[in-house]
């Protein structure tokens, strides 16, 4: 019996391995930064050092405060027949 040769074996074609549309690379090949061109590998971005904008709570401008203004809304009550929806009211 003679030993199975790996080079010789045949496999069914991985989705992977299979070409894309038209003449986009291989899922396998879109990612190799290598196939893209890209001949200084892998580009990363250094994060800042701070995060100051996310770090601060912006303060209220002068005038009402927040739960002023919440008091002060008042909810629609539907029964106006052009509501300035683009869409039919179905019943």
């Amino acid at each position: 019996m003679e030993p199975e040769n790996p080079e010789n074996m045949e496999f069914d074609a991985s989705p992977n391995d299979t070409g894309g549309v038209e003449d986009t690379l291989r899922p396998m090949e879109a990612t190799d930064s290598d196939d893209v061109r890209n001949e200084d590998g892998d580009e990363v971005v250094d994060p800042p050092e701070q995060w100051a904008a996310a770090d601060h709570i912006a303060a209220e401008p002068e005038g009402e405060s927040l739960d002023e203004k919440l008091a002060a809304e008042r909810p629609e009550d539907g029964s106006s027949e052009d509501d300035g929806s683009i869409f039919p009211v179905v019943e």
